[in-house]
């Protein structure tokens, strides 16, 4: 058997499968959920923020209102995604007293008793949202005091639901893998969560030829995606916010640049991000909630808009019922002390690196045995996740 030699991916061989869409909502907004949950059918995620003491609610009465959103969505075969920030807890107001180790300590007893109540029902859970921004929807929180939330909270989850995904909340402050990276170094070990929630807003989609006309973009979506799966290879990246939020809402002759991003955001993510970005959670469901909704204020439809929007969540569903590939029957082994690098076609050019696409030192896969290519000075072998070199 030949060993597969080369450049990195996730620690275990997955089947590619589809991107799971969502969309953010706000149940305490009169038009911040659709009044039938079967408008939202073919979404695979539901995200709100699970508030108490922001929403003037005791803990018990907190979790009745919002068990119930659970089993609405649930009975439609959509997942919840909770944000637990400080409108879930205020506790001590480390924001102001300072003191966030008492705060994390409080703070995960409140999230254990939280996270137990939904156990088993498919529940994940985002640990603050854009904690690295200092905006009016965040709290910033340094890396080192997001470090103690995290070290407190995410093992108080597990305990309570161990298969629940744990998320860092959404980071959106422009060096957002600096700032993960000096959570990790406070920390002292491995982010103990199984995934990075992430809010790239304003960078524009390949298919576009350059920035669009309307609103504000900071530059090219694929480097900034790149930017942080590249630095934490190994832990999923889920886009827990994307959208066009502005000032005002987006004009209808704007809706067909919003649903060229929504496409491109789909092709982009399926293509070269399919195995480092699972889902992708739209911003919004209405103008009811910063300008950027698939609805109007009144929760009419924003057409072309929303079927287009949800036509893409159909195509990307159907990208899941692909059957194995038969053909994969041959193992290799990665030996090489460097990550093995993926790529689209046998050929070691730059242009065909799927970035995000890599196979970690000791792993197994199963390739085609009669994809044996030679090409520039290598012996090539497509797998499930494209094509690797062996020497």
């Amino acid at each position: 058997m030949e060993s597969i030699h080369g450049i990195s991916l996730l620690s275990t061989i997955k089947d590619v499968t589809m991107v799971q869409w969502g969309i953010n909502l706000n149940p305490e907004h009169p038009a911040g959920q659709p009044s039938d949950p079967a408008a939202l059918d073919g979404l695979k995620w539901v995200r709100m923020v699970f508030k108490i003491g922001a929403a003037r609610r005791t803990l018990d009465q907190a979790l009745s209102h919002y068990d119930a959103l659970v089993a609405r969505y649930n009975a439609r075969g959509i997942k919840v995604l909770f944000v637990l920030n400080q409108e879930t807890f205020w506790g001590n107001a480390p924001w102001d007293s300072g003191d966030w180790l008492r705060y994390a300590v409080d703070f995960a007893a409140e999230a254990g008793m939280i996270a137990q109540y939904f156990a088993g029902r498919g529940v994940a859970w985002e640990i603050w949202n854009e904690g690295d921004l200092r905006g009016e929807s965040s709290v910033f929180v340094t890396p080192s005091d997001y470090a103690k939330v995290l070290r407190a909270v995410a093992p108080a989850v597990k305990a309570r639901d161990a298969n629940a995904p744990v998320i860092v909340g959404g980071l959106a402050g422009g060096d957002e893998a600096g700032y993960l990276t000096q959570v990790q170094n406070a920390l002292g070990a491995p982010l103990p969560v199984d995934g990075i929630g992430f809010h790239p807003y304003a960078h524009y989609t390949p298919n576009f030829a350059t920035k669009p006309e309307w609103g504000g973009w900071f530059g090219e979506l694929a480097p900034k995606l790149a930017s942080l799966t590249g630095r934490f290879p190994g832990i999923p990246v889920w886009i827990t916010e994307i959208g066009v939020s502005e000032h005002i809402p987006f004009p209808p002759e704007q809706y067909p640049m919003v649903i060229k991003h929504i496409e491109g955001i789909q092709a982009l993510v399926s293509g070269r991000f399919a195995i480092s970005i699972p889902v992708v959670i739209w911003f919004a469901w209405s103008d009811g909630m910063r300008n950027a909704g698939i609805v109007d204020s009144n929760n009419q439809p924003k057409q072309p808009l929303y079927d287009r929007f949800f036509r893409v969540v159909r195509e990307a569903n159907a990208e899941a019922v692909a059957p194995p590939d038969p053909a994969l029957t041959m193992p290799m082994r990665v030996v090489t002390r460097a990550n093995l690098r993926v790529r689209s076609s046998p050929r070691r050019l730059q242009t065909n690196l799927l970035l995000d696409r890599t196979v970690n030192f000791g792993e197994t896969i199963l390739v085609d045995p009669n994809s044996r290519t030679a090409a520039d000075g290598y012996i090539w072998w497509r797998h499930a996740l494209g094509w690797s070199a062996s020497e």
